[in-house]
Parts: structure tokens; sequence; C-alpha cells
């Protein structure tokens, strides 16, 4: 198991922007590292992309399903 990525989750409350500058560092972390193993660039940034649109989205969908529950 990856332990680095227990940090990357969202704590509740936590400033937005905040967060999506830490899923930005570590993704783009993981993408340096896979290019220097001599990934596919185009298949590495196409990850990236998915992967900080999907944990920049998880608080806003965590949000919508607690609201839900609520109603």
């Amino acid at each position: 198991k990856n332990h680095r990525c227990k940090d990357m989750r969202y704590t509740p409350g936590e400033d937005y922007k905040v967060w999506l500058e830490r899923v930005r560092m570590f993704e783009l972390g993981e993408a340096y590292k896979r290019l220097a193993l001599g990934q596919d660039p185009s298949q590495v940034i196409k990850d990236l992309a998915y992967k900080i649109t999907e944990k920049g989205l998880y608080p806003i969908y965590a949000t919508i399903q607690k609201r839900n529950k609520k109603s």
C-alpha cells in the first residue's frame, strides 16, 4: 500500500484551494516518477488530468451526498 496516499485524504472543513493544491502537488510528483520510469508521456498526462479531476471533485460529491441523506 502507498502510505503517502493516506495524506491525500480530504479533511471535512479543509479549505478547498488548499486541498486542490495538495492533490496537484501529489499527483504531479507521481507523474514525474512514471515519466522517469519511461512510461508513455501521453498516457501519464491523461492519467494526471483524470486523477486531479476525480480527487478534486470528491469533496463536492461528498457534500452533495451528505446533504441528500439529510433530506
